[in-house]
């Protein structure tokens, strides 16, 4: 179900033959950062405000795992580094990223679409239906003391489901 393939600019990863990551050092697929924020909430209604101290594009991977069931993949730049676990369900996609360094507390992930895909849900967006081009964060909050799981935040696309897991806040592009 999961297909990786290299190229000398860097990789592509297909999930039922749906291009799902294109990662290239001029076009990096994941960033990673470091920030300060502060959240309000009033009746269900939150502010968030955040101060970025650091971006880092990781430009340079190295494969570790690579089967149809799962690919791990060490995505770095210099001394930074985030590994990258995708793991493939029958429906879905499992992502699960992994920065040992516990002073970066962000990261942005780009997920390729199809020209005519649009983006529906991701939590409360009262701004438009359609978030194809729109910037915003997919913030996930517990549900309540002793009701179920940590918090878990689902993408949908054309033909499949991504989870993924993450202490931190998420900013789609």
């Amino acid at each position: 179900m999961l297909e990786l393939k290299e190229s000398k600019f860097g990789f592509k990863i297909f999930f039922k033959n749906y291009l799902f990551l294109n990662h290239s050092s001029e076009n990096p697929c994941i960033t990673i950062g470091k920030g300060i924020a502060h959240y309000k909430s009033r009746f269900g209604e939150f502010k968030i405000r955040e101060k970025l101290r650091e971006k880092i594009p990781l430009t340079d991977y190295e494969l570790i795992i690579n089967s149809e069931e799962e690919v791990k993949i060490k995505l770095k730049c210099s001394d930074y580094s985030l590994e990258l676990l995708i793991k493939a369900g029958n429906e879905y996609l499992e992502i699960i990223p992994n920065c040992r360094d516990a002073t970066f507390n962000r990261f942005w992930i780009s997920i390729q679409a199809y020209p005519s895909e649009a983006i529906y849900g991701c939590g409360e967006q009262y701004s438009e239906l359609n978030l194809r081009g729109k910037e915003f964060p997919l913030w996930v909050e517990e549900q309540g003391i002793g009701r179920g799981s940590p918090p878990i935040s689902f993408i949908t696309f054309k033909s499949f489901m991504a989870i993924l897991y993450s202490d931190n806040l998420f900013v789609f592009k």
